[in-house]
């Protein structure tokens, strides 16, 4: 599909698979009928799903190996208005997603725009511009190949929807780059779970104001720009998450700027990322270190922005949920004496106060306060808050 070409008002615009195969020697292993597509210039209009596309992946009788997938999709419009279809049998939901990736193992996704206009759908209807699941994908902007050298065309874009990216992968299923993209209005611009060797770099998300529930819908779920779940090293560099001052104070809003969960004990680093004006910057949550010995090799935040006003937070830290036995508490982030050490060095506009907990006692002790520089710990959870003689709360780790 190039040079204008357009599919509107369907329930599936293009679906590349099947969920079996047969030539005639019986089923070909390892394949559901998905195919190559290319994609240059079209326009998808309020489709409820614009691209489904099943695995790819037929085998070289040559090498033994499984033949790549080259598809890509550029320069393309994804959009849904208030004049889309309604259909009632799909859970009174208007717009399901604009490109959906099963077992792709190598899909190109530059410089299209990903827009939901229609501002009267609840916030779980406004669609999801990507999803992927044990998928590759490159998800980056489209130079023009004519020109030596490339010239920037266009980024993604994407523009008031529930998701922007959402991702799920098992471990060494697929490898994800999200680079140079551009968020505005969506809801969660960013999720990915399971990846390994995950990249999110250079990104613009503006995060929108958290949706209040209205009468006969359900309530949204909290907002954010970043949110990793598990997987096996990433880099998260370089971003940029922020709401405009504009909005007014982030107290109420809600909005998280980057959330880590359960990535287990990986030296992960989020580095150098400017987060502003948000409810609460960086959450580290679940088990995102190691334990005992090992508890210096984990989640490591290093050269980050962050600017909140006084009831907001810049981290957030915490460990196992309350329900688990102490037992087998970790923390958030690697807390060993050394990590500790360069928190306090890196950070002489903050107040750390300790509190260790007893586990054999189940009660709580009060470590003597550091009066420079300190964190706060209490019942296995980390905060960190400006100190309160300073006027601004601008963190670097």
């Amino acid at each position: 599909m190039k040079n204008g070409a357009t599919i509107k008002n369907a329930e599936v615009a293009v679906y590349v698979g099947e969920y079996f195969v047969n030539n005639g020697n019986g089923a070909l292993l390892n394949n559901h009928g998905g195919g190559i597509i290319k994609i240059n210039g079209a326009h998808f209009l309020n489709n409820q799903k614009d691209i489904v596309m099943q695995p790819y992946e037929l085998w070289s009788t040559v090498t033994h190996k499984a033949i790549l997938q080259r598809s890509y999709i550029q320069y393309t419009t994804f959009k849904n208005d208030a004049n889309m279809l309604f259909d009632a049998s799909i859970n009174n939901r208007r717009k399901l997603g604009s490109i959906f990736a099963y077992g792709i193992k190598g899909l190109r996704i530059e410089g299209n725009a990903f827009e939901n206009a229609d501002k009267t759908l609840a916030v779980q209807e406004r669609g999801t511009a990507i999803t992927a699941n044990n998928s590759s994908l490159d998800i980056l902007p489209y130079y023009d190949p004519q020109i030596t050298p490339p010239v920037l065309v266009a980024k993604n874009k994407f523009k008031n929807l529930y998701y922007g990216v959402n991702i799920t992968n098992g471990i060494n299923e697929g490898l994800v780059k999200i680079n140079e993209n551009v968020f505005s209005g969506t809801y969660h611009s960013i999720f990915a779970s399971g990846s390994k060797n995950l990249e999110i770099l250079q990104n613009s998300i503006l995060v929108p104001d958290q949706t209040l529930t209205q009468a006969g819908q359900s309530v949204p779920p909290r907002l954010y720009g970043i949110c990793l779940n598990g997987g096996k090293g990433f880099r998260v560099e370089e971003n940029t998450i922020y709401r405009p001052s504009s909005y007014g104070m982030p107290a109420t809003n809600g909005a998280r700027g980057i959330i880590v969960h359960n990535m287990g004990a990986e030296d992960d680093q989020i580095y150098k990322n400017t987060l502003n004006n948000l409810f609460l910057s960086e959450q580290a949550q679940g088990f995102n270190s190691g334990k005992g010995t090992m508890a210096e090799v984990g989640l490591k935040f290093f050269c980050n922005s962050s600017e909140t006003e006084a009831r907001s937070y810049d981290f957030y830290v915490f460990g196992s949920p309350y329900w688990h036995y102490w037992s087998f508490h970790r923390s958030g982030i690697a807390t060993a004496p050394m990590a500790l050490a360069l928190l306090k060095r890196d950070n002489p506009d903050y107040v750390f106060n300790e509190i260790v907990n007893d586990v054999s006692q189940n009660s709580a002790r009060k470590a003597k306060p550091n009066t420079n520089n300190t964190l706060v710990m209490q019942d296995g959870e980390f905060k960190l808050y400006p100190n309160p003689a300073r006027d601004y709360t601008t963190l670097k780790v």
